[in-house]
C-alpha cells in the first residue's frame, strides 16, 4: 500500500531532507550547485528561517519522506505582494497534483495577508517549471536577474494575480 500523502508546515527538523530534495532536482540541471553553508544557510533551519523573514514554509510527505516544498512570504515589507520560494517536487512524485496543491497553499496564504499578487523568480535552465507556471496562471515578464552564484544562475520573473 502507497503512504498516504499530507502536507503540514515545516519543521526545522526538516531541513535535511529538504536539502536532499532540493539537491536532487537540481542535479538534473549542468552546472547547478546547492552551496548550503555559504548561498542557502536558511536550508539549516529552514521553518525557523521563513519565520524570521515573516513567511510560512510547508512540505508534502509521502510517509516521513518530504517529497514537496513550498514558502511564501510578503516581499517587500509595506507592499501588499507576496512571493512565493523554493518550490520543489521530486522528480519521481511529479504530475500528482503535488505543486499545485503546494502553489495552492502559499497563494492562499498569501492572500489571506491581504497580498494582491504572488510571484516567484525560477531559473532558466528550469524549463518544465516554467510550462508549470504558465499553466496555473503565471506570466513571464521581461524581468531577469543574475545571482551571481556558484552556479552561475540567471531567473526569469513570474507572476500571478490572486
Amino acid at each position: 500500500m502507497q503512504d498516504r500523502l499530507t502536507m503540514r508546515q515545516a519543521e526545522d527538523s526538516d531541513s535535511g531532507q529538504v536539502a536532499t530534495l532540493i539537491a536532487t532536482c537540481w542535479v538534473a540541471y549542468d552546472g547547478c550547485i546547492l552551496d548550503i553553508q555559504g548561498e542557502e544557510p536558511i536550508l539549516r533551519a529552514i521553518a525557523s528561517g521563513f519565520r524570521k523573514k515573516g513567511g510560512q514554509f510547508w512540505v508534502c510527505c509521502r510517509g516521513d519522506w518530504v517529497i514537496g516544498c513550498v514558502g511564501v512570504a510578503l516581499t517587500p515589507i509595506g507592499q501588499a505582494d507576496a512571493e512565493l520560494f523554493k518550490m520543489y517536487v521530486h522528480p519521481r512524485q511529479r504530475r500528482r497534483g503535488v505543486a499545485r496543491m503546494l502553489e495552492q497553499q502559499a497563494a492562499v496564504t498569501a492572500k489571506a495577508w491581504g497580498a494582491k499578487t504572488l510571484d516567484l523568480w525560477t531559473d532558466t535552465r528550469f524549463a518544465e517549471a516554467h510550462a508549470f507556471y504558465a499553466s496555473i496562471g503565471y506570466t513571464k515578464t521581461d524581468r531577469l536577474r543574475s545571482l551571481n552564484d556558484l552556479s552561475n544562475t540567471s531567473e526569469f520573473h513570474f507572476i500571478r494575480p490572486l
